[in-house]
């Protein structure tokens, strides 16, 4: 847990790559890598192994995992706005999504992707109610 007025380090790619290098080429611990690097603790070094293994050592925090899949939806939301002829606000959006596709999708990402995408559900009149029996026999 962190601190209060704790600092935290950032390391730049070519250093993470550094120490990945270090551990695959050079065949050193990541705990003597560590100590090499000036590192706190050797968890940075295992930390950045796993990135590399998984997906090349990119920026975690370049883009959210979730906004790549944003343009599949998107596709669906229209696609599914307009078979439905505009009915569909993004509450019920999202509830479909849910049912139909098996995607769970918070109800403000609905709302933005549909404010994105400027698809508005159509309010439609309220008719008056005529089922009373004095209407019909006068």
């Amino acid at each position: 847990m962190a601190k209060k007025g704790q600092k935290f380090r950032s390391f730049s790619q070519e250093f993470k790559l550094k120490a990945v290098k270090m551990y695959h080429e050079e065949h050193k611990g990541v705990e003597t890598i560590a100590k090499e690097l000036g590192l706190p603790s050797h968890s940075y070094v295992r930390r950045w192994l796993k990135a590399y293994a998984a997906e090349g050592l990119k920026d975690q925090r370049s883009m959210p995992a979730k906004e790549g899949n944003d343009h599949e939806i998107k596709q669906i939301l229209s696609l599914e706005y307009h078979r439905l002829k505009g009915i569909y606000g993004y509450r019920r959006m999202r509830i479909l999504l849910k049912r139909k596709y098996g995607i769970h999708v918070n109800h403000k990402r609905a709302y933005r992707l549909m404010k994105l995408l400027q698809l508005q559900a159509v309010i439609r009149r309220r008719r008056p109610y005529t089922q009373y029996s004095s209407y019909g026999n006068e």
